[in-house]
């Protein structure tokens, strides 16, 4: 039976969530993009047309609806039963919005595979998909929201105790922690948990009755100071994490004809997001430690897709976690199924893992920026393995500015400096500011005399230096000095 597929989705989500210049905005406008895609919620926007797709997994932002094609054919039918329910849910969603990029694509399939495969994507890539654009407002002499400076202001409001003029999309935006938060015992079933929530249900479950999580901070600069005292408490880091040959995996699903495949096929979604949130879990329990208040504030959290910001010192931690647990995850749940799928190709797909971009700054500095650099940084890192295996890009703006000077690392390299990385952290600064000019302006080799007068912090760094007689072998670490000394700013305390 041939079924009628449509997504709705926010285009371009982070930057959606980030035209709000806060902490407390951002989280609230996850939030009720959460609410707004809520199966629940969106069952009875589209009641008598359509019904949600169970077959789509959760991804933040995205309403995937489905209904039975005509039967006789009747092309035409079925395609003004798509716009009417397309009006459906953008209506929806901008009234929830205000000022999102929605998008929505629909195809034609036995199952919801094969219409991706087959049809939705190639229509999203031909451009061929419905855009709903909030409203443009040309009149220039209005009144701009005095939070995100992009849309006329349209009603005076209370902000965190101070009266400002919002825009709708911010009006919408202006919920307090309390409002935006709600304990996992809470009875409510028509929401779902925002990323958030649902992350602070996971660790909850592994700890002693009544030794639940304190709430999480309402501002930046809140968060900032969780940092030791040591870091300045005044730098976050914001880490984007992507899936890597996800898509090749689910195009081969949708063209495999295995019988013992077919069943699978609908729960992969599901095993894709639940290895997010897993390696979340598992990554923010390894930075807080016995620490009871949570120190990592996801903004998005469904699919393959993260992003979350936390204290810059517990940022490589956080994320090498991260990919190693995805990674795991996602070899336990769908392993088996490469093997089939790799059995009759002659190129091999790659397991499904993630890489991750990770952008440093002060905790003042303008979200939006941050968002767009993290960005970048996932792209440079994907790039530099052609998405086969797990990399890190990174990018302290503090110190590096708008672009680094170094190289992606892969996480196997990663991984081999790590303990390198460990003795080189215990280095003075001024010593391991000493050899990096030396370097610099002098080459390896006078890197190595300066390195000798360091005493006990020899080795930290000659492990980061070219080895043999000549100079001629790798470096013990498996990554050049100028890389490690960028890169330790924030390597955690061993």
């Amino acid at each position: 039976m041939t079924n009628v597929y449509v997504d709705t989705a926010v285009v371009r989500i982070q930057q959606y969530l980030s035209r709000t210049p806060t902490l407390r905005g951002y989280r609230s406008g996850s939030a009720a993009i959460k609410a707004a895609t809520a199966a629940a919620v969106v069952d009875p926007v589209v009641a008598g047309l359509a019904e949600v797709n169970p077959e789509a997994g959760e991804a933040d932002g995205v309403v995937s609806v489905w209904f039975a094609a005509s039967s006789p054919p009747d092309p035409a039918a079925d395609e003004a039963m798509v716009r009417q329910v397309q009006d459906r849910l953008l209506t929806h969603l901008r009234e929830h919005l205000p000022a999102a990029h929605l998008t929505s694509v629909h195809g034609y399939g036995e199952n919801y595979l094969e219409a991706v495969h087959q049809q939705i994507k190639a229509r999203r890539a031909a451009g061929e998909a419905r855009v709903d654009l909030p409203p443009v407002f040309e009149f220039q002499a209005v009144t701009r929201c005095d939070v995100c400076h992009t849309d006329p202001a349209v009603r005076w409001h209370r902000v965190m105790g101070d009266r400002q003029r919002l825009c709708q999309d911010c009006t919408v935006r202006n919920v307090s922690l309390a409002q935006t938060r709600k304990q996992p015992t809470d009875p409510d079933p028509d929401l779902a948990r925002t990323a958030e929530q649902e992350l602070r249900h996971r660790l909850d479950e592994d700890r002693a009755p009544g030794a639940g999580l304190a709430d999480p901070p309402d501002t930046f600069d809140e968060l900032a100071r969780l940092g030791s005292s040591g870091s300045g408490r005044n730098h976050l880091a914001t880490v984007f994490a992507d899936g890597n040959a996800v898509g090749a995996f689910f195009d081969a699903l949708a063209t495999a004809t295995d019988p013992q495949m077919q069943s699978r096929k609908k729960k992969v979604s599901a095993d894709l997001n639940e290895a997010t949130q897993q390696a979340l879990a598992q990554a923010t329990g390894a930075v807080l430690g016995d620490r009871n208040i949570l120190s990592v504030v996801p903004h998005v959290a469904g699919g393959d897709d993260l992003m979350v910001t936390l204290p810059a010192e517990h940022a490589w931690r956080f994320t090498l976690t991260y990919l190693s647990a995805f990674a795991e995850w996602m070899d336990v749940a769908a392993s088996d199924l490469l093997d089939t799928v790799n059995a009759g190709r002659a190129i091999p797909l790659a397991p499904i893992s993630a890489s991750a971009g990770i952008v440093i700054s002060d905790s003042s500095y303008p979200f939006t920026l941050v968002v767009d650099a993290a960005a970048r940084m996932l792209r440079q890192a994907k790039r530099h393995t052609r998405g086969r295996t797990p990399a890190v890009q990174w990018l302290d703006i503090t110190t590096d500015g708008h672009d680094p000077a170094h190289e992606p690392a892969d996480l196997a390299q990663l991984r081999v400096a790590a303990p390198h990385l460990d003795r080189l952290a215990g280095v003075p600064q001024a010593h391991r500011n000493a050899v990096g000019v030396a370097h610099t302006q002098a080459g390896a080799l006078t890197a190595h005399t300066v390195a000798r007068r360091v005493g006990d912090h020899r080795l930290a760094i000659e492990a980061f230096l070219p080895a043999g007689a000549n100079l001629d072998q790798p470096e013990p670490a498996g990554m050049p000095l100028p890389t490690a000394l960028n890169l330790v700013r924030w390597w955690p305390p061993s």
